[in-house]
């Protein structure tokens, strides 16, 4: 499971258990997904679309 999938399902869990979800909580999940797409999500998608472009080329 990726990381980002974890702090969705902590997210949720939260809720679910009726904590409250307070600004801060809220600015600190929305940082945390940004950090998590910028260093697991696009690295992996850019490397997928070069070798699709790679091999469109050839």
């Amino acid at each position: 499971m990726s990381s980002l999938s974890e702090l969705y399902i902590t997210m949720e869990s939260l809720i679910k258990l009726n904590h409250p979800i307070d600004k801060r909580l809220k600015q600190e999940e929305a940082k945390l997904e940004e950090d998590l797409i910028r260093t697991e999500i696009l690295p992996t998608f850019t490397e997928k679309i070069e070798s699709t472009l790679a091999q469109a080329q050839h």
